[in-house]
């Protein structure tokens, strides 16, 4: 009798993982990234920022200088 709570578990765990989480509605990847971007990401407008470089300080460019010494 105290065997069969634990088998309930048991099967309830070996049942739940065969889920998959992932979707295979959409086409595989194919390197392209126009092609894949379309893919990716939604249908609509999107609104992006895109970093085109870092900007430091003085003195972080000291710093950085001090840790690059050959």
């Amino acid at each position: 009798m105290k065997r069969i709570p634990y088998l309930i578990l048991l099967l309830m765990f070996l049942t739940s993982c065969g889920h998959s989480q992932t979707s295979t509605l959409h086409d595989k990847l194919t390197g392209n990234l126009k092609s894949d971007l379309k893919l990716l990401l939604p249908n609509g407008t999107i609104e992006v920022d895109i970093m085109d470089g870092v900007r430091q300080d003085p003195r972080q460019l000291e710093l950085s200088k001090n840790f690059n010494l050959p």
